[in-house]
């Protein structure tokens, strides 16, 4: 997944459109977006986060466990902006658990 994070980002912000502002789209220049969801197998995903762990300065992963009733998109910026804010170089994921 490619999330963007604006140059102006605050910390701890998701920066979002405001109807407000009269900004009814997103702009990743501006706002916390989602670029790309590519779906793939396990292995792929597993090979993945091992790289991203291995090549950080500490071997590290980044587990977001969120509340109940968040959207994918949002546990996935909020993911994203956690790891932004901490500098963090290793592998980020997050856990959703889905009723049904």
């Amino acid at each position: 997944m490619d999330v963007s994070i604006p140059r102006n980002h605050g910390t701890a912000a998701i920066e979002s459109p405001s109807v407000l502002r009269m900004e009814f789209h997103g702009d990743p220049d501006r706002d916390v977006s989602i670029l790309q969801v590519a779906l793939g197998p396990y292995e792929q995903f597993r090979a993945g986060m091992r790289t991203k762990a291995l090549n950080a300065w500490t071997l590290s992963v980044l587990l977001f466990i969120h509340g109940y009733n968040v959207s994918f998109e949002d546990a996935a910026m909020r993911t994203a902006q956690m790891a932004y804010d901490l500098d963090f170089a290793g592998a980020p994921v997050f856990f959703m658990a889905v009723a049904g």
